[in-house]
């Protein structure tokens, strides 16, 4: 097969009127888009250079495999939208067949690569918000971010999607527009974190719209808080307190203290995770049982050689 001609979506950056057109074609979410569109620029800036060929994701993927500065979950990310592209190309007529059939993801361990935070962490984090809390608007504003990760576990687009009209205080709940859903769900708000959000409410005067939003220039033109904007809060102070772990750590703390509060019992975990699939949850589940068995482990080894 010889090269496609890809006139109709020549691109020299992902920003231009071409594949953006695309993009906003596909039955995806805004976040996916922005989200496609900086995945997709080193396979644009390869199909600009080589044209398209029934080997094209094959030899994509391993110029992937061969680059050793990314991990092997990112490189299953780009390979992954790179796929979904050209299978949009095969959709509207631009590519003559699915050239993405037969060419496999990479293998990669289910296991987390990065702990959450742990006992020591949470200490750090208890004592800035014992001294902090109440100190500035900007730390009742952070004190109420680390309750809703830490208590609830969200997702940080999650926060980030919360509108004041999502909260019941009087019902003693929240409305979390989840990942990859449609509507949004009830959860459970904990008695401190609505204190929490009361106090912040009160102190920013928010009444309607996106709770958060940034901070950073002039808060009252309220541009919500964006993903990238609560991961610069949260690190540093991480980096203030001497954490070495990243936001996600909090969920990954919040899963973990259920299951290892209430062992066995995965499918009420679940219902407060909101994992998709319990073989999800499974991946952390093993992690808090085989770390129970790690000092008999070293005993075994105990004096064999030192």
């Amino acid at each position: 097969m010889n090269p496609v001609a890809l006139k109709p979506y020549e691109v020299i950056e992902p920003a231009t009127y071409t594949l953006n057109w695309l993009l906003t074609h596909m039955d995806v979410s805004v976040s996916t888009i922005a989200d496609y569109s900086s995945r997709l620029n080193p396979f644009i800036m390869y199909l600009l250079e080589n044209g398209v060929n029934d080997d094209t994701l094959l030899v994509y993927k391993r110029m992937l495999a061969a680059d050793t500065t990314i991990k092997v979950s990112t490189k299953n990310k780009k390979l992954t939208v790179a796929r979904i592209f050209l299978r949009e190309l095969y959709r509207r007529g631009f590519i003559p067949r699915d050239i993405t059939l037969g060419v496999k993801g990479f293998h990669q361990s289910n296991k987390h690569k990065q702990s959450g935070l742990d006992e020591d962490d949470m200490q750090l984090l208890r004592e800035w918000v014992s001294l902090n809390q109440y100190r500035t608007p900007a730390t009742i504003r952070l004190t109420c971010i680390l309750l809703l990760l830490t208590y609830h576990g969200l997702r940080q687009i999650e926060l980030c999607r919360l509108q004041y009209e999502d909260i019941d205080f009087v019902g003693g709940r929240i409305f979390i527009h989840g990942k990859g859903r449609d509507d949004k769900e009830p959860i459970h708000l904990n008695p401190d974190v609505a204190q929490a959000l009361r106090r912040y409410c009160n102190t920013f005067g928010v009444s309607s719209g996106y709770v958060f939003f940034s901070i950073s220039n002039n808060h009252s033109n309220g541009t919500p808080l964006t993903t990238r904007g609560l991961r610069a809060a949260v690190t540093h102070l991480f980096n203030k307190l001497g954490i070495d772990r990243n936001v996600h750590g909090l969920r990954h703390y919040y899963v973990t203290k259920l299951i290892q509060d209430f062992p066995g019992e995965l499918f009420m975990v679940r219902s407060f995770t909101r994992h998709r699939s319990l073989e999800q949850l499974a991946v952390y589940n093993d992690a808090v049982m085989q770390a129970k068995d790690f000092p008999k482990h070293d005993m075994v080894f105990h004096k064999v050689l030192v």
